[in-house]
């Protein structure tokens, strides 16, 4: 009986729903820390010694956009799916790295939030570990992920067009991802 309810408290479209906005919020959070300070956040990530630097700054540079568009798609729920399944290899590269300076301290803070909120690298770890929980869990809950999103409001809508839809194709849902990457993290830019 306790199992029974453990497994319906666990896939609870709620909680699945809560999962999923928080995940994309520390998605976008680390994001939007980052973006402004990109030159600090690539000597950071340089100053680790896993990558060749070029990689590592290539890394760098493409992590916290990354990081925008999969906070955004989860929060606005167009395609948490693929979402989630994209963060867990970028997820699996912070615990990498926050187990590497563990064993090799050369540095207090992780620069995972940027300059904004400057954890230690047990912290980070710990954060790391709950994100890995939450995107496996989101990914093996496709239909409860799907709760209170707009991506299958934006699949219905037809605008009177008839057969054709010409604005909420599915591939304009990725267009409504990429448009609101661009809004949250272009003004950080400049």
């Amino acid at each position: 009986r306790m199992k029974a309810r453990v497994k319906e408290i666990v896939n609870d479209r709620r909680l699945i729903f809560a999962l999923r906005v928080a995940l994309g919020g520390i998605f976008i959070a680390a994001s939007v820390t980052k973006l402004p300070h990109q030159a600090e956040f690539i000597n950071i990530v340089t100053s680790y010694g896993i990558l060749p630097d070029g990689l590592a700054r290539f890394y760098a540079l493409i992590v916290p956009w990354a990081e925008l568009f999969i906070g955004c798609s989860l929060v606005l729920g167009i395609f948490p799916r693929l979402a989630s399944a994209l963060s867990l290899p970028l997820i699996v590269s912070f615990i990498v790295a926050s187990a590497y300076r563990l064993l090799h301290p050369v540095g207090d803070a992780c620069g995972c939030f940027g300059q904004a909120i400057p954890l230690g690298h047990s912290a980070s770890l710990a954060i790391d570990g709950v994100m890995l929980l939450m995107a496996v869990q989101l990914l093996l809950h496709k239909d409860e992920a799907e709760f209170l999103s707009i991506g299958p409001l934006l699949s219905r809508l037809n605008l009177g067009l008839g057969r054709r839809r010409l604005i909420f194709e599915k591939g304009s849902k990725f267009a409504i991802v990429a448009l609101a990457v661009l809004v949250i993290g272009m003004p950080l830019l400049y």
